[in-house]
């Protein structure tokens, strides 16, 4: 038989690295990091104890792109947030001011032969060792609606390759184990991911999905564990179709939850844009469950994607006063004022919810249109770099960044526009309704309305708001515009 090289590992506390399958165990279950956030703790547990400079970072993970230094603090953070670190008070990951990070913490580097080496070699049976705790989801990381629709932000990342659906050993290892361990084990990690979909991050909501799926494999009569999981699914354009499915699973086994009623309501606005078939699920969600915030939250903004501003008001401050801190609630209040036309109560909200989370994407995205309506246009330059050093899915160079503020400097707000239309164009997947909202901004009506029409066809989440944009206030007067304004189900 021909043997494997031995295999290393890095263990440090409950943590342990594969080198050879370059992925991240906690107690012995996979923690999900990207590639990108893999090689830079990779890089500083092999430099434990040394400060590892920004510059070897980028040289190392981004070997050939030019990236900015927003990118880096970025991962660090999604680094911290796996290792549940306190960014405040890292246990692991320092901070070395003006110079880079270092790793700090015991580091044991583990030596061993293959698994299947050894079982043979011991008993004389060949044995397939397989990690029964390991499941393996087809979500896709380029799908994740990430912020939640808090802020209503679409964050679409880079795809990564997941390697397919729970295997059969998962399932065979859940149906040995003993009946209250596995209902034990499938509610831990529902509370766990959970509160990882709260969080909204695209990491968050992958790990909250592979948690749950072997939740409802563990225990498939977990109806909060099937709403949940409807939930992740809700966010993923590879696996939304299967939320509905998985929220009706979790309405037969525990009628009385509003959450899943919710979850349908939402596909209903975002994915089929049958903004009316909605109302009726938000309301029985409310109805079940008066003080579910998410269910306010997604009504709200369905009522105010749909002329009613006002029910939409009430709505989302019903939802912030069962959840003041959230930031996903918070800034969907701003934007929800700003479709409203309160421009300066939005702005006062905005500053609000970067108050609860400073670097929260969506809220400096909406001061950008706020201000941009209000003419405080170097207000609004500011809230658009801003938000641009934030984003994490176009990691846009200090180079062109630059070229925009020299643009804006020289040409004023309208070549910064024109500008934006240009780069927007040249991206492999343009963005049709922003390009739609900047043709709009210059007073180019026919433009504005192809881009709008391609944003319709495209299904791109913005459009639900084309009818209530105020960018779009003086283009509404058209025919054609009103004929776009309506939903696809009454067209």
């Amino acid at each position: 038989m021909i043997e494997r090289p031995a295999k290393r590992f890095y263990e440090f506390d409950e943590f342990r690295i594969d080198l050879e399958e370059r992925r991240l165990l906690r107690n012995e279950r996979p923690v999900h990091l990207g590639p990108k956030v893999f090689d830079i703790l990779l890089a500083l547990v092999e430099n434990r104890g040394h400060t590892v400079e920004k510059g070897q970072l980028f040289q190392r993970v981004w070997a050939d792109a030019f990236v900015e230094e927003g990118s880096l603090n970025r991962n660090i953070s999604t680094l911290r947030r796996a290792l549940n670190e306190d960014a405040n008070d890292p246990r692991w990951i320092k901070t070395v001011p003006k110079r880079g990070y270092r790793f700090d913490g015991n580091v044991r580097e583990v030596i061993e032969e293959d698994e299947q080496v050894i079982v043979e070699r011991r008993t004389r049976y060949k044995v397939s060792v397989r990690e029964s705790t390991e499941i393996r989801t087809g979500f896709s990381r380029w799908a994740l609606i990430a912020s939640a629709i808090g802020g209503m932000v679409l964050i679409f990342g880079a795809a990564w390759s997941i390697l397919g659906p729970p295997t059969s050993d998962a399932n065979a290892a859940a149906s040995t184990a003993p009946n209250k361990a596995r209902k034990t084990e499938a509610q831990e990690l529902y509370t766990k991911a959970r509160a990882l979909w709260q969080n909204r991050s695209v990491e968050g909501l992958y790990q909250a999905t592979v948690d749950l799926e072997r939740a409802v494999i563990l225990d498939p009569d977990n109806a909060l564990a099937h709403a949940a999981l409807a939930d992740c699914y809700a966010f993923d354009v590879m696996n939304w179709k299967r939320a509905e499915s998985t929220a009706h699973r979790a309405i037969q086994l525990a009628p009385e939850l509003g959450q899943p009623y919710a979850t349908i309501g939402f596909i209903r606005t975002f994915w089929e844009r049958k903004l009316n078939e909605a109302e009726p699920y938000f309301r029985q969600a409310i109805l079940l469950q008066p003080d579910y915030s998410t269910a306010h939250q997604w009504y709200a903004i369905n009522l105010t994607a749909r002329s009613q501003g006002g029910s939409g008001l009430a709505e989302i401050m019903r939802a912030a006063e069962l959840e003041p801190n959230s930031a996903a609630i918070n800034a969907d209040h701003c934007h929800i004022l700003y479709l409203s036309r309160k421009f300066d109560l939005a702005v006062e909200q905005c500053r609000k919810t970067l108050q609860i989370d400073p670097d929260l994407l969506a809220a400096n995205r909406h001061l950008y249109e706020i201000y941009s309506e209000k003419e405080m246009y170097p207000e609004a330059i500011e809230a658009f770099f801003r938000a641009e050093k934030l984003n994490m899915t176009t990691q846009i160079s200090p180079g062109p960044l630059e070229r925009l503020r020299k643009v804006y400097e020289i040409h004023g707000i309208r070549g910064f526009w024109r500008e934006r239309i240009a780069m927007l164009k040249a991206s492999d997947t343009p963005a049709a309704y922003a390009i739609g909202q900047y043709y709009a901004r210059l007073g180019r009506s026919d433009e504005a309305l192809d881009w709008y029409e391609l944003s319709s066809k495209g299904q791109e989440f913005d459009h639900i708001f084309f009818a209530v944009d105020p960018v779009n206030s003086e283009l509404l007067v058209k025919q054609r515009a009103r004929e776009l304004a309506r939903s696809p189900a009454d067209r």
